[in-house]
């Protein structure tokens, strides 16, 4: 799922950061919570944005995260 960055800024306000925050999946019959990730750049690793340890724990339980080049392989 991509970031719409516009549509975030709409929603929350200029001040709203995406750092140790969670939104609810809005893919079509997705339940899950999403987390926010970036890269410095194209081809670089990606870094999850949360710095919160409990957050942290909840994730280390989940599966990898994969972007969409990845499921069509």
């Amino acid at each position: 799922m991509r970031v719409d960055l516009a549509d975030i800024l709409a929603r929350h306000g200029p001040d709203w950061s995406l750092i140790d925050r969670r939104e609810d999946c809005r893919l079509v019959e997705c339940s899950g919570r999403a987390f926010y990730m970036a890269q410095w750049s194209y081809g670089e690793a990606w870094r999850v944005m949360l710095t919160d340890r409990r957050q942290l724990d909840e994730i280390a339980m989940l599966p990898p995260a994969r972007t969409a080049t990845a499921f069509s392989q």
